[in-house]
């Protein structure tokens, strides 16, 4: 394979794969509220990137809706803390 073959190949490649996360966007964004809040937090200035450094934080812990096991997060105490602002 020459080195334009493989450039052709590399381009080919690099348009496949952003079809299928535009694709993936569409699916996000079709899904009612799971779709208008991902929007809004990218409206707010957090990048895709943000996002998932989020997820990958908060999957790294359990919830504890109960508050019985004080070495995982409470999901409450979390919603109640990242909600306060000061004035």
């Amino acid at each position: 394979m020459t080195l334009k073959d493989k450039v052709e190949s590399l381009k080919e490649e690099f348009s496949r794969i952003n079809i299928q996360i535009s694709d993936q966007r569409k699916n996000i964004y079709a899904q009612q509220n799971i779709g208008s809040t991902l929007q809004n937090l990218l409206k707010t200035g957090l990048s895709e990137t943000d996002v998932l450094e989020i997820n990958s934080i908060l999957s790294s812990y359990g919830f504890d809706y109960d508050n019985i096991n004080k070495d995982i997060l409470n999901k409450q105490s979390l919603i109640t803390d990242l909600s306060i602002t000061e004035i």
